[in-house]
């Protein structure tokens, strides 16, 4: 079977606050997960992320509140959606605003909000090789 693709980002305001959400599909998990998701066909996974964030947390290219969107890399491993295991290629950017933005939940996403880098530990650990070459986290 061919592994996901998905997309997703590493959000972050110039405090060094990050965006976390968290879904309703699986409300027991603690951790944080970082807001976006599959690419549909046809799709970069730089569109795919766009939209995902504007899906999950109406977050669209907030113009000059934006700072740099980098492309980090991309990262085969396994992820367990709704307690089923899917070998997965997850595509990351990181995203740096220069001012706030408003988080609104969807749907699917139960809460999405700014949290302390140091609640990402865990949910950033999968991306340690990724993240080797940023500077402030």
């Amino acid at each position: 079977m061919k592994p996901r693709q998905r997309a997703k980002a590493l959000i972050t305001r110039r405090d060094g606050m990050h965006v976390g959400v968290r879904g309703w599909l699986e409300p027991w998990r603690r951790r944080w997960s970082l807001p976006g998701g599959g690419l549909e066909q046809g799709e970069t996974p730089e569109e795919a992320l766009w939209r995902e964030l504007e899906e999950e947390i109406a977050f669209t290219c907030p113009g000059d509140n934006l700072h740099t969107t980098t492309y980090l890399g991309a990262h085969t491993h396994w992820v367990f959606y709704i307690g089923l295991p899917y070998k997965t290629v997850t595509h990351l950017f990181r995203i740096e605003l220069r001012g706030d933005i408003t988080l609104s939940p969807s749907r699917e996403i139960r809460v999405a909000q700014w949290v302390h880098p140091d609640a990402f530990t865990e949910t950033l650990a999968e991306y340690t090789e990724l993240l080797k070459g940023i500077q402030k986290m």
